[in-house]
């Protein structure tokens, strides 16, 4: 995704951005002034930087745990399409395809007015869902890596704290009579 350029509009008043996706058609969106290109521009670089950000995401989960591929596949699509209704079999389906030749691009500009609302969502709110999509994978991942590492002083704590939900600064204050 690649903001190509901004022009006056020859039509109307205002200003025209276009944003090229690869191969694939451009979007082109109409501003009035000055100020609502700021808007938009900040929209369109957030939106870019949050789907990169899920396709690493994703290709982390794929990688460490394959048997679990579509549904982690699912998962990431009743994120993205949250307020959209879509075929889910089939958006799987290009999102696995895309995930495995590594065009993004063909993934945006299919699905660019679906995926738009993560330009304006707030930072925290799209945070707090993906940490329930991913955060027990993540963890998972973490207590097998020290076990094979032999760490086991950085597994108890881990443990610790997921399982009793204290902050970490809370466990270095504790003592015998504590536990």
């Amino acid at each position: 995704m690649l903001i190509s350029r901004i022009r006056n509009s020859h039509k109307n008043d205002g200003y025209v951005i276009i944003v090229e996706l690869g191969d694939y058609p451009k979007r082109i969106f109409h501003c009035k002034s000055k100020n609502d290109i700021v808007i938009r521009l900040k929209r369109i670089q957030l939106l870019q930087y949050r789907l990169r950000c899920l396709a690493r995401e994703f290709k982390n989960i794929r990688e460490w745990f394959p048997e679990q591929e579509s549904a982690s596949a699912e998962k990431m699509i009743h994120f993205l399409f949250q307020y959209d209704k879509v075929n889910i079999e089939e958006t799987v389906r290009d999102l696995l395809n895309v995930a495995k030749s590594g065009d993004w691009d063909r993934f945006y500009s299919r699905y660019f007015s679906q995926l738009e609302w993560l330009g304006s969502a707030s930072r925290e709110e799209t945070e707090r869902q993906l940490e329930q999509l991913y955060f027990t994978k993540h963890y998972k991942k973490a207590i097998q890596d020290l076990t094979k590492k032999r760490n086991l002083e950085a597994v108890i704590f881990l443990r610790l704290l997921m399982e009793t939900g204290i902050r970490p600064r809370d466990v270095y204050q504790m003592d015998s009579s504590c536990i």
